[in-house]
């Protein structure tokens, strides 16, 4: 199975797993792997925040999902925890499930490859390491045990080893992430997402939303770097002003706002966002990445360390101090996108 086409795609970085399939040197079978050109390659990517990201489903539509068990585990369209577009994925607990049942799909963006065993949509997933998505419940201790929730995905046929979700916190959205080369998963022919629920109570819902796969993580959870896919129906033209919206890069104005990131490059005359997530734009020097918040900080505030895992916004005074800049409000214990560099604007 090929992990290419003829097809040109707007990444915002090579696959390394492609090029392995290609049979570039140094990539294949090295002999030391702190020596391997594969190392050396990612940790470039890493420094310069160039990721390999591919969107896998949106979330945003309620057919492309399915249920194993009708009136016990079921699905809907949910809109109050969506994260990313207008809807997200709803899954609701309606009896006691035992681990056993599911919601599932196979619609999964670019699964084109259709097997005459199984008759089903495949696609290779080797080119990327992490799958990773939105999880969110309201405020009344829904799925708020590990475990309670689980991911797996079916390849060729097999079901591959569950993966337990974190407990859920009450009313904001935080990132779940999985590796999938350490959970021994195989990634060749990937043809269903499921989730599983193992839990006693009923009536609990949990949100999912934003599902996608990518090589490179920071902080748990995707390192967007210096490139972030355009918004929906946005058309760019190379060298625009660009600016940050949690849907994706809007053109900019003269409005002036704290997510502006400078002029983009598009690596050719013009693009426009697609649903699939699937057009990007760089802008050189930065890095976006996933912070989670300590308390509620406000859109534009400079962003200290809470503890060893957590930001708070800067005090007056203390500008010196902060490491990255929330492009987004949030709420205690939120995860939010930010946006690296230190602050260095502290007059004495």
């Amino acid at each position: 199975m090929s992990l290419f086409n003829n097809i040109k795609k707007n990444r915002p970085s090579v696959s390394i797993g492609l090029l392995k399939s290609l049979g570039f040197p140094g990539l294949a079978n090295p002999t030391d792997p702190d020596l391997g050109f594969e190392d050396l390659l990612e940790k470039v990517m890493f420094a310069t925040g160039l990721n390999h990201i591919i969107q896998v489903n949106d979330c945003e539509t309620s057919a492309d999902w399915s249920e194993s068990d009708n009136g016990t585990l079921d699905y809907a369209v949910g809109v109050t925890g969506k994260r990313v577009g207008t809807n997200c994925l709803l899954l609701t607990e309606t009896a006691a499930c035992d681990n056993s049942q599911y919601v599932s799909t196979a619609h999964i963006d670019e699964s084109t490859i259709i097997s005459s065993k199984f008759g089903k949509r495949q696609v290779d997933w080797s080119d990327t390491k992490y799958l990773g998505f939105w999880v969110y419940n309201e405020d009344n201790g829904d799925y708020s045990v590990a475990g309670e929730a689980s991911i797996a995905i079916v390849s060729n046929g097999v079901l591959q080893t569950k993966m337990p979700i974190q407990a859920i916190v009450d009313d904001v959205h935080q990132w779940f992430q999985v590796d999938m080369v350490a959970a021994g998963w195989d990634l060749t022919k990937v043809e269903e997402i499921r989730f599983y629920a193992n839990n006693a109570n009923t009536g609990e819902n949990l949100y999912i939303d934003d599902i996608i796969r990518y090589q490179i993580a920071y902080n748990d959870a995707p390192l967007y770097g210096c490139s972030f896919p355009i918004k929906s129906a946005e058309v760019l033209t190379n060298g625009d002003n660009v600016r940050w919206t949690v849907d994706g890069i809007t053109i900019g104005d003269d409005s002036e706002v704290v997510n502006d990131l400078g002029m983009g490059e598009l690596f050719g005359a013009s693009s426009t966002g697609t649903a699939k997530r699937d057009k990007w734009v760089t802008i050189p020097g930065i890095h976006i990445f996933l912070a989670r918040a300590a308390e509620t900080t406000a859109a534009g505030e400079g962003l200290i360390f809470a503890s060893a895992t957590e930001v708070e916004g800067v005090g007056d005074g203390l500008e010196e101090k902060a490491n990255c800049k929330g492009l987004e409000a949030g709420a205690d214990h939120d995860d939010i996108f930010c946006i690296r560099g230190l602050g260095a604007t502290f007059i004495s």
